[in-house]
């Protein structure tokens, strides 16, 4: 039976018949490193959501073939290494882009509505809150989740912009958007939401530079 272990404890409710007949999902005591490390005999498996996945730990585990996460970004996980080890990585596309579009949008609402100030603030009953709609969200990638990002803005009345290497209008039909450079979206948006991988030709994108050209 193939054991999987779980390194990462947002993921220490899974039963050990999570998967099916066959194999078996082994929880650590502890999810400390040497928790993990007293764990790593006959393990052909790892499963996290967070927890970085290092190159000590993927050649600590001799038997390891696989290493899934439930989510599109695999960031987290020493692709060099496991690639070096002949470690499978996995994700999960498709899974979280609502969930975490409604969180983008949770995050625009307590910003906008000034929900860090306590009632009992001068601030608070001095500063007036934003409202979304007519405003404009600037939306960086479009896929799932950035076209989560999309309809909800639209159901909220914003305007739309867009950018992404595949100015396709079908991704998001029924929803009027603008496909902008980036560098065009900073002065013009109100919000901007970043929902693309971060890989070398994205990581650092914004910066002071970006900042001072933003409203």
């Amino acid at each position: 039976m193939a054991k999987v272990l779980v390194i990462d404890s947002k993921m220490s409710k899974i039963k050990p018949d999570w998967l099916g007949p066959g194999y078996e999902v082994v929880q650590p005591k502890g999810y400390e490193d040497a928790d993990i490390l007293r764990e790593l005999s006959g393990i052909a498996g790892f499963f996290t959501a967070f927890r970085p996945v290092p190159a000590e730990l993927i050649e600590a585990a001799p038997d390891l073939k696989v290493v899934a996460r439930p989510g599109a970004g695999v960031d987290n996980i020493d692709i060099n290494a496991a690639t070096r080890c002949g470690v499978m990585v996995c994700n999960v596309t498709g899974v979280r882009g609502r969930s975490l579009a409604e969180h983008a949008f949770f995050m625009m609402l307590y910003i906008s509505r000034n929900a860090w100030m306590k009632d009992d603030q001068e601030t608070w009953l001095t500063t007036p809150p934003i409202q979304l709609p007519g405003k404009t969200l600037g939306v960086v990638g479009l896929g799932d989740i950035g076209g989560n990002i999309v309809k909800i803005g639209h159901g909220f009345g914003m305007n739309i912009l867009v950018n992404t290497r595949t100015p396709d209008p079908g991704r998001v039909p029924g929803v009027d958007v603008e496909f902008v450079s980036f560098d065009e979206m900073g002065p013009r948006a109100d919000f901007i939401v970043l929902a693309m991988p971060l890989v070398p030709e994205t990581e650092g994108l914004v910066r002071s530079e970006t900042l001072g050209k933003m409203k």
